[in-house]
C-alpha cells in the first residue's frame, strides 16, 4: 500500500521505457538474417539495460542451434549472458 503522494513511478517500481538504440536494432536486424555476418564489436555501444536484452534475444536463436551468436554472448560480458552460455554448455537441446 501506497502513502499519500507516493506513485509506483516514484518509488521505481515501474520500469522506464529507454527504448533501444540504434546498435540494438541493427544487432537484432542482424541476427534475424541468416545471411548476415555477425561480429563481437555490435554489442560494444549497448547500454547495461540493452545487454541483458540482448542476452535473452540472442538465447533464442542459439537454441535453434544458431552458433553465429555465441561470440556476441561472450562479448556482452554481462551476467545475463553468462547464464545463457552456461545453459548452452549443460542443456542437451542446445550447442556447445
Amino acid at each position: 500500500q501506497l502513502n499519500a503522494g507516493e506513485t509506483p513511478e516514484a518509488l521505481g517500481l515501474v520500469a522506464e521505457d529507454r527504448g533501444t538504440s540504434e546498435a540494438l536494432d541493427a544487432l537484432i536486424d542482424s541476427v534475424d538474417d541468416p545471411e548476415a555476418p555477425l561480429d563481437a564489436a555490435m554489442v560494444e555501444g549497448l547500454a547495461p539495460h540493452e545487454r541483458r536484452y540482448a542476452a535473452e534475444f540472442l538465447s533464442r536463436p542459439l537454441a535453434r542451434g544458431d552458433e553465429r551468436v555465441i561470440p556476441l554472448l561472450e562479448a556482452l560480458d554481462s551476467p545475463w549472458a553468462k547464464l545463457v552460455l552456461e545453459a548452452a554448455r549443460t542443456e542437451p537441446w542446445l550447442p556447445t
